[in-house]
């Protein structure tokens, strides 16, 4: 599919791909650079949200938060 840069640097991604990928009109994307070539990666309506739940509580960072204090203290 061929699209064209406006003077802004703009470009319209077409509808059927909109439709499919479910990006919606104010949606954030992501775009990159690879290997010579731009990619959009389309982001959650709230990326914090997204974000939710994927950090372990009480893994690696509590334990040595933990023994820091120990540290200090004696």
């Amino acid at each position: 599919m061929n699209t064209i840069v406006s003077s802004k640097g703009q470009i319209v991604i077409p509808q059927d791909i909109r439709e499919r990928l479910k990006i919606r009109k104010g949606q954030r994307v992501k775009i990159e650079e690879v290997d010579g070539a731009i990619v959009v990666f389309p982001l959650p309506k709230d990326s914090i949200r997204a974000l939710k739940g994927s950090a372990k509580i009480g893994g690696e960072s509590t334990k040595i938060v933990r023994s820091l204090r120990k540290e200090w203290d004696e």
